[in-house]
């Protein structure tokens, strides 16, 4: 009697987590708000998920645009009391 087994490779890339797709709305005051569903642990990316608010405000002059500045407010539970 013959038995194949397979193993997984020990360095195989977890499987990659879908790219949010970004419907920007109007906020107030020039901003724009949008939400992400992203994975609570990109280890499991097919696991739970969150949602993180997102806000933007566009450069006036697009031609003068420098890049874009990403800023989280720290670890967990920032801002939320």
């Amino acid at each position: 009697m013959t038995v194949f087994a397979t193993v997984p490779a020990a360095n195989a890339a977890p499987p990659s987590p879908r790219v949010p797709q970004l419907q920007w709305t109007d906020c107030g005051d020039g901003f724009q708000c949008a939400s992400a569903e992203v994975p609570f642990d990109y280890r499991r990316p097919n696991g739970r998920t969150i949602n993180l608010g997102m806000t933007r405000k566009l450069a006036p002059d697009p031609t003068r645009r420098i890049g874009s500045l990403f800023f989280s407010p720290g670890g967990p539970g920032a801002g939320l009391d």
